[in-house]
């Protein structure tokens, strides 16, 4: 589950969209059980589960470009043979969404030796072409539209696909709050995956938590 903000910027803490994710986790986890409790409970359930779907034990695996991008470099036509991908769907049959992070950015020190020097460096990193030859080494969406344009991007589907769905990709602005929230989404996800927690009881705990490490005037709750 991913957390969002709102417009004006405070965190979602409660929403209808937030309270039917952890149902859907109640009913896929402990209704349906569809990945079994040992996996679940393990310190990093990732690993049993890429490796329950590499041996065609698990039908379906919901990741990012990076899972996909990972396999098509280690085995392009294993890959596109034996795994299909999509962008997730919508609760009532709207257009595929993708959902984005923080996001990744550049640093630079406020003092460098040679301030000159340093933006040369990251404009060479950034460039056009090097973008686009580090996305086609390592398929994942390309943050350069002039990249993304390019052929021999375009000619390769997952690469256009992926780029493409950063047009509906939701980032939220890099904040230093997040080493606090992401433990607090991971723990609300986990009580209800384990059973722990039913889908109401782990949405309290979850506005709970935000709000005491956030502060009351930071979050906010939606009823659409």
């Amino acid at each position: 589950m991913a957390g969002s903000c709102a417009p004006d910027g405070k965190w979602i803490i409660d929403s209808p969209s937030i309270c039917k994710t952890f149902a859907y986790y109640a009913r896929a986890f402990q209704d349906d059980e569809l990945v079994p409790q040992q996996v679940l409970t393990t310190p990093n359930p990732s690993r049993p589960l890429l490796e329950r779907f590499g041996k065609g034990e698990l039908a379906m695996l919901f990741e990012g470009s990076w899972a996909y991008g990972s396999w098509r470099r280690a085995a392009a036509e294993t890959a596109e043979r034996d795994i299909g991908y999509v962008l997730h769907p919508t609760e009532n049959d709207g257009p595929s969404f993708t959902v984005g992070g923080a996001g990744n950015v550049w640093f630079m020190r406020a003092d460098p030796a040679d301030p000159k020097l340093a933006w040369a460096a990251l404009r060479a990193i950034n460039g056009r072409d090097v973008v686009a030859g580090i996305d086609i080494a390592d398929p994942h969406p390309i943050a350069r539209s002039d990249a993304a344009a390019l052929p021999e991007v375009q000619a390769d589907a997952f690469l256009a696909d992926a780029t493409a769905a950063l047009a509906v990709a939701r980032f939220a602005p890099p904040s230093p709050a997040y080493l606090d929230l992401i433990p607090i989404i991971q723990k609300a996800t986990g009580l209800v995956a384990s059973g722990q927690a039913s889908a109401e009881d782990a949405a309290a705990r979850y506005r709970e938590d935000l709000e005491r490490v956030l502060g009351a005037d930071q979050v906010t709750t939606v009823d659409v």
